[in-house]
Parts: C-alpha cells; structure tokens; sequence
C-alpha cells in the first residue's frame, strides 16, 4: 500500500464533539495518525496531517458544512467528501479509519 506525502486538498472529513460515532473517528485519526483512502486508482495511506477534518462545531466549521454538504440537501457526521461527492467512512479490522472514495456518489444538487 503506498503512503502519500501530498496535502489532500479535495478531501474533507467532517465530525462533530456532540456525535459518539464522530469522537470515534476523531480518536481514532489521533491514534493511528493516518487513514486508508480507497479510490478508483487503489489505496493510499494518508497521514492526518495532509488532511482536513473539519469540526462543524466551530463556526468555521460549520460554515463549510452547511455551505458545502447541507446545502445539497445531503449531510451527516461523521462524514467523508472528495471532490464534491460523498464517500464512505468506517474502520479495518486494526480500527484504521478507511475512506472509500471508489466508487463515490454525487451530491444531490450534482446528480439533477
């Protein structure tokens, strides 16, 4: 599996501190200090410090999900996007966050 050394700029993680699921996902970024990135090309693993997880609990935060997400009448935390489509988030047997831009699905005000 090849590791990436390059920002991800088209890929946000949304959580939230007021979401159980979402505290899960935030630990576990801290403690593996990486995910897996599925995408059409293969997988990829991402140091969290290439990445944007966004907190929608600031108001920057929850600017950019209600601007980029809400807004196209999609939306939950925690969440994956990647180029302006939704991905799946979950975890590998080891409790490595793995985001699966593979097979990835336009948003709803993408898709009309």
């Amino acid at each position: 599996m090849q590791t990436t050394n390059e920002r991800l700029s088209d890929l946000k993680i949304y959580t939230s501190s007021a979401c159980g699921p979402c505290k899960d996902v935030s630990e576990a970024l801290e403690v593996k200090g990486q995910l897996i990135l599925l995408t059409k090309d293969g997988e990829k693993v991402v140091p969290i410090d290439l990445l944007d997880v966004v907190d929608v609990d600031t108001s920057e935060g929850s600017e950019d999900f209600f601007e980029k997400v809400l807004a196209n009448e999609d939306g939950a935390v925690p969440s994956a996007y990647r180029e302006g489509a939704k991905c799946i988030i979950g975890f590998n047997d080891e409790g490595t966050v793995v985001v699966d831009c593979s097979q990835v699905a336009p948003l709803a005000s993408q898709s009309k």
